[in-house]
């Protein structure tokens, strides 16, 4: 379900970066698969703790022929501040998907291309160490909460 909304093997290779090239065809391979967990299981718990809030369209920009930016708001129940997100919307023939989200000003593509591009470069520049990083950050996020 998550693949029918979101981009994700052009968020995966945004995010990578020049490091895709660099990257093996059975590490592009894993990457896409470890990424696709990854954003699973953050998104998931990141819209869990707006459940129950509203989300309402601001406005919508088209941006050439095919993408778009649409701005919205949490608006939350208790009066608190409304959380800004902007969605960033790419579209293929006639399918729509999210390419980016944006929280606060806060790019998650951006910030997460920031983070692995920090982790390959402190490990000698290779992917192989994103992999085996990416798999115990995915591990550890499946495990149940102890709560």
């Amino acid at each position: 379900m998550f693949n029918d909304h979101f981009a994700v093997h052009a968020i995966g290779r945004f995010v990578l970066g020049r490091h895709w090239q660099q990257a093996t065809d059975k590490e592009q391979a894993e990457y896409l698969v470890l990424f696709e967990d990854l954003m699973v299981v953050s998104y998931v718990d990141r819209f869990q703790k707006y459940a129950g809030e509203n989300l309402r369209v601001v406005k919508s920009r088209i941006e050439g022929d095919s993408t778009a930016t649409v701005f919205t708001e949490i608006v939350r129940p208790d009066a608190g501040p409304a959380v800004q997100v902007i969605w960033r919307i790419g579209a293929k023939g006639d399918t729509l998907k999210i390419l980016d989200v944006l929280v606060e000003g806060t790019s998650l593509s951006q910030t997460l291309r920031a983070d692995f591009g920090s982790i390959i470069r402190q490990r000698e520049g290779k992917v192989a160490a994103l992999i085996h990083e990416l798999r115990l950050k995915t591990a550890e996020l499946k495990l149940p909460d102890k709560n």
